[in-house]
């Protein structure tokens, strides 16, 4: 076996253990009832949730926004309305694809544009390297029958800037057309804006009133992959560097900041109940226990064939010495005969290329055989 057919059977080969390992996996995990269980997690979770939606809807939100600081005193744009939407999402489509489930019916309240001039056009280019853009505080006005809440969301940079490695090869070209940054000085210098705000309130039935729902003192979002954070940046676009020796990057002059898109979610929303579960399980419910079982067996059986190629060709070329095969005699006791010759003990082999020599392994030879 030359040196390229072994690397292909040993690639195959690992390939083979790979796809057995994976399915016993899957076997030995259809056992354990997950899906199942996810199921039931929801199904405990519909009723609490069909209770918040019934006060979602009775509720009414509206959004006061300022520059400056959380304890900015600076007018600002108030009463700005958040309209309530009960658009099927995501998380509904995935839920529909399980006729098991409970449809999943949203009902959120948004903001998807601030009205004209709601938050100051900041002229990025006004700023010096030190990067210290001005903040906006958010405060959430809610009315439940008359009873009204305020909730303080707190204050957030408009823009944040950070420095990353650029992606590689080509970094120059990389870190304007992927990470929509500037590259200088072998960094790629990223800028980014607000460009989402959503947050989580649960509502106490004793004050009958709107609260944030903060998650294991992290914060209060909507997102378990932003950590709960609920403000999103993303990067500012077509952010050009004059030269190579220019101090700060030119931002575009069209930059409008009141495109902020502002949400409002209940704490047992089902999307929110399950996210940590549907996480762990690549963002959905899961495969069933009997598919998950057929679908391992598959990946053995699939596993086994591919692993019978290799399996007989190494087991060939354990048994070739200089590339020829050798042939077994059988064994032959010890004071038998081979006509006027004898073997004495052990067993024999024959060589192809020297059919007349007798050459034994174990033991002894009288003569060579003629």
């Amino acid at each position: 076996m030359d040196d390229r057919a072994g690397l292909s059977h040993f690639t195959l080969l690992l390939i083979s253990i790979a796809l057995t390992i994976y399915g016993l996996s899957s076997i030995f995990h259809s056992k354990k009832g997950e899906h199942e269980n996810t199921i039931q997690t929801y199904e405990s979770f519909v009723d609490g949730w069909e209770e918040a939606r019934n006060i979602l809807k009775k509720a009414s939100f509206s959004l006061t926004v300022r520059s400056g600081g959380a304890d900015s005193t600076s007018a600002g744009t108030t009463d700005i309305p958040f309209v309530a939407n009960e658009a099927p999402d995501h998380f509904a489509s995935m839920v529909a694809l399980e006729p098991r489930l409970t449809p999943y019916v949203p009902y959120t309240y948004q903001i998807e544009r601030f009205p004209p001039d709601s938050i100051q056009n900041h002229d990025m280019n006004e700023y010096d390297s030190t990067h210290n853009y001005p903040m906006l505080n958010f405060q959430i006005q809610a009315d439940v029958d008359g009873i009204k809440s305020e909730i303080d969301v707190g204050a957030a940079q408009v823009a944040t800037f950070e420095k990353k490695h650029a992606m590689t090869p080509s970094p120059e070209t990389k870190c304007p057309n992927h990470q929509h940054g500037v590259f200088r000085f072998g960094k790629c210098e990223i800028y980014s804006r607000i460009s989402i705000v959503c947050v989580q309130l649960k509502y106490d039935h004793q004050s009958k009133k709107f609260d944030l729902n903060k998650i294991d003192d992290k914060g209060f979002g909507c997102a378990l992959e932003t950590d709960w954070n609920p403000i999103t940046y993303s990067p500012i676009k077509n952010v050009k560097l004059a030269s190579k020796t220019a101090a700060l990057p030119t931002f575009p002059s069209d930059l409008d900041f009141n495109d902020i898109k502002f949400h409002i979610r209940s704490s047992d929303d089902l999307f929110l109940k399950m996210e940590p579960i549907t996480s762990e399980l690549g963002g959905s419910f899961g495969i069933d226990e009997n598919s998950e079982w057929w679908l391992g067996a598959f990946f053995v059986v699939c596993g086994i064939l591919m692993g019978i190629s290799p399996y007989y060709a190494f087991k060939k070329a354990c048994c070739t010495h200089d590339g020829d095969r050798i042939d077994r005699i059988p064994y032959t006791p010890v004071g038998v005969g081979l006509g006027d010759d004898y073997v004495l003990g052990g067993s024999a082999s024959r060589n192809d290329d020297e059919v007349n020599d007798l050459e034994m392994i174990g033991g002894l030879s009288r003569n060579k055989l003629k």
